[in-house]
């Protein structure tokens, strides 16, 4: 169940990011990392960062974190693996052109979200900086929410089946023994 929730945890983050434009500080890597770790059940606050518009100021803001970069800042709080064993959900930095490495979200099939061009994309990456493995918290919501969601269905079929029966547009193949009993 877990892959479940990771899944769906990743296809939120997907969908808020797939269609945006790249703007430092409201819509970079590390935002759209930090919506995704908010996502898979973990508290995230980037208050301490204050705002910022560029590279630079991306820097400095880890810097009032109390990290000198993304991947400090990540490894404090997660297991680094090697970027193959990545699972849907796990972090990716990649390189980048700018004084950060690039932040990417792992999708299924080798791909990853990541920003790209002024925007966002999925692609898949043939070089890797480093990856991390995300616990997902929200693994028993959603499977609360599964099995909930599989007793309504399984109320609402065997009401459909017992209609169906006692209007005799199905038979349950006991007539003929309760003919022969009764």
């Amino acid at each position: 169940m877990e892959i479940l929730a990771r899944t769906q945890a990743t296809d939120k983050t997907l969908a808020a990011y797939i269609d945006a434009s790249f703007a430092w500080g409201r819509r970079d890597c590390g935002r759209m990392v930090a919506m995704h770790l908010r996502h898979m059940g973990h508290r995230v606050s980037l208050v301490k960062a204050g705002e910022y518009s560029s590279a630079k100021g991306a820097v400095r803001a880890l810097s009032r974190m109390g990290y000198d970069s993304l991947e400090a800042a990540l490894d404090a709080r997660f297991v680094r693996i090697a970027p193959a064993e990545a699972v849907v959900g796990d972090i990716i930095a990649l390189p980048s052109d700018c004084a950060l490495s690039a932040l990417a979200v792992r999708l299924s099939n080798g791909r990853v979200l990541h920003s790209w061009q002024g925007g966002f994309s999925i692609s898949e990456p043939l070089l890797f900086v480093a990856a991390w493995r995300v616990p997902c918290l929200t693994t028993d919501a959603v499977v609360s929410k599964w099995r909930k969601d599989q007793a309504v269905k399984l109320k609402k079929t065997t009401k459909q089946y017992n209609r169906l029966v006692e209007t005799g547009e199905i038979k349950t193949g006991f007539e003929d023994m309760e003919a022969e009993n009764g």
